[in-house]
């Protein structure tokens, strides 16, 4: 072919591209549309005219349904939906109504032909458009959900916000149906402001509480929580210790190589303090151990496993454990210096002395106390004395390691219903009754046998004081009648040693004659103070002390963690034996930045001081000496560092302090000015340089929020915004990083689902970003996370490959049970159950909001289950299976072990007449009367949202059936 040939040939089929072929398809789409028209007006009116128009015109309209206004097929195509449904009661054969003329079968089918010809033929006009995606807000679900991911707090800021209303289709979710009004955008408002309320601003940055935290009550109970939830969570329990150490000790050949601290982590156990006690343990006793003799020695009396092969804790293991554990803390409490009351309620003592005291306890809970180990008190408990006849009480004094018993050891004490051990000793023998008078009355017998005021030297000494003479062993039976009591009673007697040539003998009090060879149970070592072998003791003491301590922390049971100060607020740390012996490295940190943020965020300091001004003045009446005049609690300028140097030099010098130097820098009320100079400096400068730390938590705050990264234009007015605040003298840091997160949950960018249109009207692809919302709101009904957000930002999730991926795995995260409550929920019917009350108490007394959750919560869990294990959804029809707490498993009649809280998956439910959805509570119980069954409700439950069929409304002349 000619080169002018191919060149006509070319321009003949670009002619034939550009102008024939969109003719062509132009003529085949009018004659599309002629050929709608056409067989809607030759086959369609009349069929309607004939058997529709006497019931559905526009005057009549029966069931609100006017055929006569479409007289073409244009008409009809607007009211597609419509159309649908008259398409369904025509295939149905439900209309015409059976008394009306009815066409014939072959008129019936050419019908349908032709108005589903004309339906196909308009549905594949917009064949791959994806259609106007109408942008939304979030529903109250939504919302919540997404306020609990960006927040890490389950807050639920909606709880006041009115239903979100449904659309035709069921489902709360579509644009058409969620408007915002001004009086909803009053209520987001409202519910930004409250977010906003739980914003915490620490020493590191920005976090959220799971509670309002707008007043210095508020602040200190959510960081008192997480200290005391910490502090919970590494409790020292001697006997959980030593039973982990008894399995070790006898681990199997295949455990062999297993180090102590890889088997403290498998037990949740502190590998740093099961290491220390270990090492305590192995050895064998040795002579001037004293004290960790003993322990080594109660050690090795705890009986072997009695396979060795699968060495498991009997009972009696369990029992030796335990008395071992007591036996430590018993021994540890009397070692150590005796507590003195960290909260005096009333107290006059000042701030000053009572930090000073307080101090010098929390120093010494693992010192060895020689001058009180010197003379113990030694104690001994009978239980429900009124049930026995007799008591039998046995004192013991034996030789301590092998070493000889000499000497005497005289007892103070006597009977009482108080417990000596943590009671004052004065207060215990108020109400006490001696030894020697219980014996003359009630066992004279007995008291023949015992030696009371007088020394082996002939020494008299107090009249009650009971003498013996090393070793002894007796037992002393007394008439329990003798109390007049039927509760608990305590022996108790401070036992003092003197004239021994070792310098010491063990002691040992008990209810019950002494076994043979018992060498495991508790027996104190009481030593004569300055004899030669007091220094091995000391040292043996302190040994033990250091490792066992009389309390590893101090938390006041009604007060927390106050540092116990009359009419002042303070805090006070106590936990340095935890600190020391059992924590990491991490754990220290966390400890650590928690009361930091502690004294941080309720600035303390501040609040300390002026309550401080306040009770010098008022209660102690110390700074009404004119001296004091310039320091007013009120006083704005009070925090200031040099007027708290001049505070603190008037104070000294008021106070009569004659110490200079370094005595001065450690006198109480040096550290006690000083502590909060400090304290109040570094929160001054901490919020110098947090500033841009808080800037840099809102922009991602706000870009988590609004599921995508911020514009340029967005970032500088959200700083511009913070700024302004934050530099205003009025306001602040706090209302600058408030007003922000309100100003960013109230932004539309936030509280809406919208995709920008693409450019031009060709389709285009979601960009990965709004992939991700799409994505992640259909699933999880809440906000991407950050693996799924980074994916999208990156431009990888509409790879099919990762887009799979990620698909699989949100379905296996336990946020796809959000899925499965709006989904299943709004389809069946159960999402608002527990909003109603639909079950009379009266009639079903075991009716409780417990049961009502637990029945709300089963047919989720079951889908979610379905879900995730990728089962067919006629399960939820047929499954066998289903999820029980024991509420519900009490209900069902089904046994179950578990926990109050705990859920499991159980088989059988057939068997009970249950299986799938239709038998479980929820839908029985929402679907009854409130004093009885229903099967009506429960019928039309099943038709219309099991089989999805519509039941139209009875007619006007039919009475209203009673409930």
């Amino acid at each position: 072919m000619l080169p002018q040939e191919i060149k006509f040939v070319n321009s003949v089929f670009c002619f034939f591209r550009l102008f024939f072929i969109p003719i062509l398809s132009l003529c085949f789409l009018i004659a599309s549309d002629v050929y709608a028209a056409d067989t809607f007006t030759d086959k369609v009116l009349p069929f309607l005219k004939t058997y529709c128009s006497e019931c559905h015109n526009q005057k009549t309209k029966n069931g609100e349904l006017d055929l006569s206004q479409y007289t073409t097929a244009a008409k009809a195509i607007e009211d597609f939906k419509q159309w649908e449904h008259v398409m369904t009661f025509l295939r149905k054969e439900e209309m015409p109504p059976a008394k009306s003329k009815q066409p014939s079968a072959e008129l019936r089918a050419e019908m349908l032909k032709v108005v589903e010809g004309i339906l196909v033929e308009e549905a594949r006009k917009y064949t791959g458009d994806p259609g106007v995606v109408v942008p939304r807000r979030l529903t109250n679900s939504e919302f919540d959900n997404t306020i609990r991911d960006i927040t890490g707090m389950d807050i639920r800021p909606t709880a006041s916000f009115p239903l979100d209303p449904s659309s035709g289709e069921g489902f709360n979710n579509t644009g058409e149906a969620l408007m915002m009004s001004p009086s909803l955008f009053k209520k987001y408002y409202g519910a930004a402001q409250q977010v906003a309320d739980h914003a915490l601003l620490t020493s590191t940055g920005l976090k959220f509480a799971p509670h309002a935290v707008t007043t210095f009550a508020d602040r200190q109970k959510y960081f008192e929580q997480s200290i005391l939830k910490f502090y919970d969570g590494h409790k020292i329990d001697y006997e959980d210790y030593l039973t982990a150490l008894w399995l070790y000790k006898y681990r199997t050949a295949n455990d062999k190589v297993t180090s102590v601290d890889a088997w403290a982590k498998n037990k949740n156990l502190s590998s740093k303090y099961m290491s220390l006690i270990w090492e305590a343990l192995k050895g064998a006793p040795e002579e001037g151990q004293f004290y960790l003799s003993w322990l080594r020695q109660s050690w090795e009396t705890i009986p072997a496993p009695k396979n060795l092969l699968e060495p498991t804790v009997s009972n009696e293991v369990t029992k030796a454990l335990k008395t071992l554990a007591n036996d430590i803390r018993e021994l540890s409490i009397k070692l150590c210096p005796p507590e003195t009351p960290a909260i005096v309620a009333n107290a006059g003592n000042g701030p000053v002395a009572h930090l000073d005291s307080r101090r010098k306890m929390a120093q010494s809970r693992d010192t060895f106390d020689f001058k009180s180990a010197s003379v113990q008190r030694f104690q001994q408990s009978f239980s429900n004395v009124g049930n026995t006849p007799t008591i039998k009480l046995t004192i013991e004094i034996a030789a301590s390691n092998n070493l000889k018993a000499d000497g005497f050891v005289t007892l103070d004490g006597g009977f009482t219903t108080s417990n000596p051990l943590t009671a004052n000793l004065n207060d215990a023998k108020k109400k006490k009754w001696t030894l020697r008078t219980i014996l003359s009355e009630h066992a004279p017998s007995e008291l023949k046998k015992l030696s009371f005021g007088t020394r082996p030297d002939g020494k008299t000494i107090d009249a009650d004081t009971l003498v013996l003479k090393a070793p002894v062993l007796i037992e002393i039976e007394i008439p329990a009648a003798a109390f007049n009591t039927k509760g608990n009673l305590n022996f108790f007697a401070d036992c003092k040693l003197e004239g021994s040539s070792q310098g010491l003998v063990q002691v040992k009090l008990s209810g019950a004659s002494p076994a043979k060879n018992d060498k495991s149970r508790l027996s104190t070592t009481l030593f004569e103070p300055g004899h030669a072998n007091s220094k091995k003791i000391q040292a043996s003491g302190e040994a033990f002390c250091k490792l066992f301590p009389n309390r590893f922390y101090f938390v006041d049971s009604t007060r927390g963690l106050s540092a116990g100060f009359h009419l002042v607020e303070g805090f006070f740390r106590d936990d340095q034996p935890l600190y020391k012996l059992a924590l990491s490295d991490f754990e220290k940190r966390e400890i650590d930045q928690l009361w930091n943020d502690l004294y941080f965020v309720t600035d303390i300091w501040q609040k300390m001081l002026r309550g401080f001004v306040f009770f010098e003045r008022s209660e102690r009446n110390f700074l009404k000496h004119p001296d004091f005049d310039s320091i007013k609690e009120e006083d704005p300028e009070l925090i200031k560092e040099e007027n708290i140097k001049r505070f603190k030099e008037i104070y000294l010098v008021r106070s009569s302090v004659k110490v200079t130097g370094e005595e001065l820098s450690k006198h109480p009320v040096s550290i006690f000015f000083d502590d909060i100079s400090q304290g109040l400096k570094y929160r001054t400068e901490t919020y110098k340089t947090i500033a841009p730390v808080y800037l840099k938590n809102l922009e991602e705050f706000a870009s988590v929020a609004y599921r995508r990264p911020l514009t340029d234009p967005e970032l500088q007015s959200l700083r511009k915004f913070f700024l302004d605040i934050n530099q205003n003298k009025e306001l602040g840091i706090e209302q600058a990083v408030q007003a922000s997160i309100v100003r960013i949950l109230v932004s539309p960018y936030f509280s809406y689902r919208m995709d920008v249109s693409p450019v031009g009207k060709s389709v285009a692809a979601l960009p990965d970003i709004a992939l991700a919302s799409r994505l992640s709101y259909f699933l999880w009904a809440g906000p991407p996370d950050a693996e799924l957000y980074q994916l999208a930002a990156s431009g990888k999730l509409h790879d099919e490959k990762v887009l799979r991926e990620q698909t699989r795995r949100m379905l296996k995260d336990p946020k796809v049970s959000r899925f499965a409550l709006e989904f299943f929920g709004q389809w069946l019917g159960y999402r608002e159950f527990l909003k109603n009350e639909a079950v009379s108490r009266q009639v079903f007394p075991t009716f409780d909001d417990a049961l009502r959750q637990a029945m709300f919560e089963e047919p989720t869990r079951l889908a979610s289950h379905l879900i995730q294990q990728n089962k067919p959804i006629t399960d939820l029809l047929s499954s066998d299976v289903t999820f029980v707490n024991k509420k519900l498993a009490q209900h069902y009649g089904l046994p179950f072990n578990g926990k109050a809280d705990d859920w499991e998956l159980v088989d059988g439910m057939q068997k009970l007449g249950r299986g799938g959805v239709m038998g479980m509570a929820v839908f029985l119980t929402k679907n009854s009367q409130p004093q009885r069954t229903s099967p009506v409700k429960r019928g039309f439950w099943v038709v219309s949202k099991m089989l999805g069929e519509h039941i139209p409304p009875p007619p006007a002349d039919v009475a209203v059936l009673p409930a």
